[in-house]
């Protein structure tokens, strides 16, 4: 019985403490946007964040904007979802422990002090690699690509690595058409 009343106690005291915590999160998300011309729509980019990260936000924001139009060149095909961009500023519990989180639809979770541009962009670009069905080829593409459209000095972190050096070799073998090609074929067939 007195086991039981300690854990009931102590399952009150960190549901309050959690939902304080959500509490003060919620009431200091604020959010800024963009909308931007891609290859076939205009997709709307918002960035969710707490008041004391603006400038985190608008590098965040200014990124996206920068990077959309460059991963659809370099996928070979446009834009494929018919949902805007979101991005929320999260913890690395939110983010499943990664600095970043790609959620599809439901949006993409950054944590400010654990994901730099590279993560950004490496995030971002799920939205064209998500016609691989298995997870290794889709990572791969995604640090590829975060590698094609990063300054040479900006290059560096790659998670994923065996599968980024295997999309990195058939781009040094066969060139970043025929990756293009392989990329609008696997995404005809993927619809």
């Amino acid at each position: 019985m007195k086991k039981a009343a300690i854990l009931a106690l102590v399952g009150i005291l960190i549901l309050s403490q959690v939902s304080l915590l959500y509490q003060i999160q919620g009431d200091q998300y604020l959010s800024i946007s963009k909308n931007i011309k891609l290859q076939q729509s205009w997709v709307n980019i918002t960035v969710y964040y707490f008041e004391k990260d603006k400038n985190w936000a608008k590098n965040t924001l200014n990124l996206t904007a920068k990077t959309l139009p460059i991963l659809e060149k370099i996928s070979g095909f446009p834009y494929p979802n018919e949902y805007d961009v979101t991005t929320y500023q999260a913890s690395t519990e939110e983010s499943g422990g990664w600095g970043g989180r790609y959620g599809g639809e439901e949006g993409i979770w950054i944590t400010s002090e654990n994901c730099d541009a590279n993560c950004i962009i490496h995030e971002n670009a799920h939205a064209w690699t998500q016609i691989y069905r298995r997870q290794w080829m889709s990572e791969g593409f995604a640090n590829f690509y975060a590698f094609l459209v990063l300054e040479d000095e900006q290059r560096k972190n790659y998670c994923y690595a065996k599968s980024f050096t295997f999309v990195y070799l058939i781009y040094k073998e066969l060139g970043l058409e025929a990756l293009q090609e392989m990329n609008h074929t696997a995404y005809e067939t993927s619809r």
